[in-house]
């Protein structure tokens, strides 16, 4: 749709046929000013949640906007056509790339320079102004906006944020160094993965909690792996991958030195609630998740890393289901006993401790396909099997020769409790209520 407006407004400027510039742009079914209503999110990025797909349709855009600008309509000046160039400046890591979330692939910012180059030209937001480089196309020629000399380009400001709409809360530590992506995306499009409260994370300069990304659409292991459940962060139930379906946001909180984020499921599987919450300070990560039903179930929580793994050697070989992705996991096998801990050697002496405190009943190791497709990232998942389940992992971002500190989790009830340093992290599950001692206390249920 987007493209065929920009060839039928580029046309219709062209020939000077307004019958076509005007179907183009206020058609109330198909142009370009519908498409703004109904296609953008508050957030300014697109509606199909994935980056790739958002600068695919600016593509288009731009060419009408353009067309518009030369005939005297500025459409430049809609706020949301503003946002449009605004909303990819904030879900990135801190390498400025964004994640492969849904069907994108990981890339840079910096391949949308040509945008930015007309963006500046138009608005002349200095935000705008370090997003040109690498200034290799004819766009820098043509569009290119001359900067007074000694003007220096402020680097983007990353920050701890939630967006209800995109359904994407990111916590960041204070360093801009750590970036937690929680995706409970609300979006259903044919575009969207089938992992709902996903989670990965950047830390020691890379993805160390990934997801697989996408593959060309006609490769069958697209469909078989990469859009499968249990190919990324999430629960999956009786080894079957979710049903498409919309998450909800629970509660969001953002201090000084710590924030926390916690949304919910209740339609991916039939008769089961799912939740989690997150919460990040000083280097530890608590993720909490708890799933409800009144029938028994099988529940599996993978967990795929960028690094290699330690302290989980052993096992024998395993089989599980031929289908819902499991068919595709290398190497499978299961642990002759449930571990507490293991770590991820990220490289250059900085490693990241998981902790594991929870009952699960088994534990398995395996390898998942990754980018490009021949390449395999280690991955283990925990299962349990009954009505009431909880997960509860502590991650612990360890810098050069640095040891885990102690963490201790209690269970009372309802209720995880899990305290490290002068930090006690407790999880309600009656109304998720999180206490954060010698910090700040909140009930999110007022």
């Amino acid at each position: 749709q987007s493209w065929h407006n920009a060839g039928i407004a580029a046309t219709g400027f062209l020939l000077r046929d307004q019958a076509m510039v005007d179907f183009a742009i206020n058609d109330p079914q198909h142009g370009f000013l519908y498409q703004m209503r109904e296609s953008v999110l508050p957030s300014g990025m697109w509606y199909e949640g994935a980056p790739s797909y958002h600068w695919y349709a600016m593509k288009a855009h731009l060419y009408l906007l353009e067309a518009a600008i030369r005939d005297g309509v500025d459409l430049y000046t809609l706020p949301v056509v503003h946002s449009l160039f605004e909303g990819p400046t904030k879900p990135l890591y801190p390498d400025m790339t964004y994640p492969p979330i849904n069907d994108s692939s990981r890339s840079s910012i910096k391949g949308a320079a040509l945008f930015y180059e007309v963006a500046y030209r138009r608005y002349g937001d200095p935000n705008f102004l370090a997003l040109r480089s690498p200034r290799k196309s004819p766009y820098a020629v043509l569009w290119g906006q001359v900067v007074p000399q000694g003007t220096k380009a402020a680097p983007l400001k990353l920050a701890t944020s939630n967006d209800p709409d995109d359904g994407l809360a990111i916590l960041r530590d204070p360093s801009g160094e750590t970036a937690l992506f929680f995706n409970y995306s609300p979006g259903t499009s044919g575009h969207t993965h089938a992992a709902k409260l996903d989670i990965l994370l950047y830390a020691h300069g890379d993805e160390r909690i990934v997801d697989p990304g996408r593959l060309s659409y006609g490769n069958p292991l697209h469909r078989e792996w990469y859009t499968q459940t249990v190919a990324h962060n999430t629960v999956v139930v009786d080894q079957k991958t979710q049903a498409r379906t919309p998450g909800q946001l629970i509660d969001f909180r953002d201090g000084d030195d710590w924030s926390l984020v916690s949304a919910g499921l209740d339609a991916a599987y039939e008769g089961v609630t799912m939740t989690r919450t997150l919460f990040m300070r000083d280097g530890v990560i608590v993720d909490h998740v708890q799933c409800v039903s009144e029938a028994e179930h099988t529940y599996d929580l993978p967990l795929h890393f960028r690094g290699t793994l330690q302290g989980l050697d052993g096992g024998s070989a395993a089989t599980l289901a031929s289908s819902g992705g499991y068919q595709h996991l290398k190497d499978l096998r299961k642990l002759d006993a449930v571990p507490s801990s293991f770590s991820v050697d990220t490289g250059d002496s900085t490693a990241i401790h998981v902790g594991f405190f929870d009952e699960a009943d088994e534990v398995y190791v395996a390898e998942g396909r990754a980018q490009p497709a021949t390449r395999f990232l280690p991955m283990v998942m925990r299962r349990q099997v009954g009505k009431t389940v909880t997960f509860t992992t502590v991650y612990q971002l360890l810098g050069k020769d640095a040891a885990p500190v102690e963490v201790r989790v209690t269970k009372d009830g309802g209720t995880t409790k899990a305290h490290y340093g002068d930090t006690a992290v407790a999880l309600d599950s009656k109304g998720i209520r999180v206490t954060l001692e010698s910090v700040v206390a909140y009930d999110s249920r007022g």
